[in-house]
């Protein structure tokens, strides 16, 4: 799904996707069952604004992953699902789900996983206006994504979305000064 993935907008820090690319990908994945291709639909499919069909999709496959996948493919498609949560504006439930699996990764050593869970987290602390703890799963997956030599868009994009926040604080300790002096 990386290519579909066109950075964060630098003011609110959403995911910015080329919905067009996302759509055509959708078509050419067609009936595909296969867990890889199923989890990719899921996140097209939330990419696109289909969100109950990607709820559906991903209720599947957590179910098949239970079945056939190893426990790293199921954390991949917990994150997925939970994703779809987020979109849903399910932030609670997206939040928990998040953190399960950033535990489990961390515990088995699944970096990608836990930086996925952690970057994911992160915008639910940003849609919450919780900077603080937004920065720190950020800075977390940051660490992550350089150790293992992640892609320069995923590295750049998660330096500019630390940025963004480190100027929110500012801004933020700023007028809290400001208005106590006054």
């Amino acid at each position: 799904m990386e290519s579909y993935f066109l950075g964060l907008d630098p003011l609110t820090l959403e995911e910015r996707f080329d919905v067009e690319a996302a759509e055509l990908r959708l078509a050419e994945l067609g009936i595909r069952r296969d867990l890889d291709a199923v989890v990719e639909k899921i996140g097209l499919l939330r990419i696109v604004g289909r969100i109950e069909e990607a709820q559906d999709a991903a209720s599947g496959a957590l179910r098949q992953a239970r079945f056939e996948a190893d426990r790293e493919q199921l954390a991949r498609v917990r994150v997925a699902r939970a994703q779809v949560h987020r979109a849903a504006n399910r932030l609670d439930q997206a939040s928990s789900e998040f953190t399960d699996i950033i535990v489990e990764a961390s515990a088995h050593g699944w970096s990608a996983v836990e930086a996925d869970a952690l970057h994911e987290r992160a915008l639910i602390h940003v849609a919450l206006d919780r900077i603080d703890p937004a920065r720190d799963d950020l800075n977390a997956a940051l660490v992550i994504l350089i150790r293992d030599h992640a892609t320069p868009v995923a590295i750049d994009s998660t330096m500019l979305a630390i940025g963004t926040l480190l100027e929110r604080a500012s801004a933020a300790e700023s007028s809290t000064a400001a208005t106590a002096s006054a």
